[in-house]
């Protein structure tokens, strides 16, 4: 069965389904990275809209997320050609890609026809998606034989969005979770193939549930893989009244909750004195 995946470039999230894929020996026919680092089409101004809307501090957590994971790329590149590092823990797709050559392709528009024209020559069977910031439209969702499916952190129907793992958080939920599900041209829509539940710790973040889920997803790829090939999935529609979809939060809103994340944890201290 042959498989592409579909990601953002210099992305961390990605790289635990990945390599439950390589292990299995799975037909991984390409990997396509978005590339994200760009003004877009609305230039400077844009640019200093979104600092506006969600924050200077948000802005540049972000920029430096991703230029810190091309230095450790650029780092570790250069020592494990050198045989310094050897060890299989990866900071990002591209440097698993140093241990494991596989055929992949950057872009900066998953549906531009130049994309489109090379996902058909690819002829998959399924395409994987992943921590991907663009939506992708129907010309890319009927290219594979099986249908594009979305590895999505939150337990759809509830959170959809672009940042679950924050309005969990946010919102003082007790747990979370990994969904698998195919995708339709709506944001997290679609059939849900299977679900992986996970408790949030007083002490989680956005980053480490962001870790924590990518492990617990990584876990059950290769049985989604199986369902799909045997045609066993379950497909279990997506409920559109208990359906919630959230933005990303703006400046107010991390300020907010970080100062909650701070009194529960004091909380939790007090109580265990």
């Amino acid at each position: 069965m042959k498989i592409i995946f579909l990601t953002n470039s210099y992305t961390r999230t990605a790289v635990p389904y990945i390599k439950k894929l390589i292990e299995a020996k799975k037909e991984l026919v390409a990997i396509v990275l978005l590339k994200t680092i760009k003004l877009g089409n609305r230039g400077i101004r844009g640019f200093f809209n979104r600092i506006k809307k969600y924050g200077l501090r948000h802005i540049f957590i972000r920029i430096r997320q991703t230029l810190n994971l091309q230095f450790k790329y650029i780092i570790f590149s250069m020592l494990r050609k050198m045989k310094v590092v050897t060890s299989n823990n990866y900071h990002c797709v591209e440097e698993l890609q140093l241990n494991h050559p596989l055929n992949s392709f950057v872009t900066e528009d998953v549906n531009c026809q130049a994309s489109v024209n090379i996902l058909k020559q690819l002829k998959p069977d399924i395409i994987f998606v992943c921590t991907l910031s663009q939506i992708v439209r129907n010309d890319v969702l009927q290219i594979p034989r099986y249908g594009c499916i979305n590895i999505h952190a939150g337990l759809l129907p509830r959170y959809r969005g672009p940042a679950s793992n924050f309005w969990v958080l946010f919102n003082g939920e007790e747990k979370t979770g990994v969904t698998f599900h195919y995708m339709t041209e709506g944001i997290d829509d679609g059939d849900i193939i299977l679900q992986k539940e996970l408790r949030i710790l007083p002490d989680d973040t956005e980053n480490t549930l962001d870790i924590r889920l990518a492990q617990l997803g990584s876990e059950s790829i290769c049985e989604v893989v199986k369902q799909v090939e045997n045609g066993t999935v379950k497909r279990r529609p997506q409920s559109k009244q208990q359906a919630s979809y959230f933005r990303q939060p703006q400046s107010e809103h991390r300020k907010l909750l970080v100062k909650m994340r701070k009194k529960s944890l004091q909380g939790n201290e007090t109580s265990l004195r």
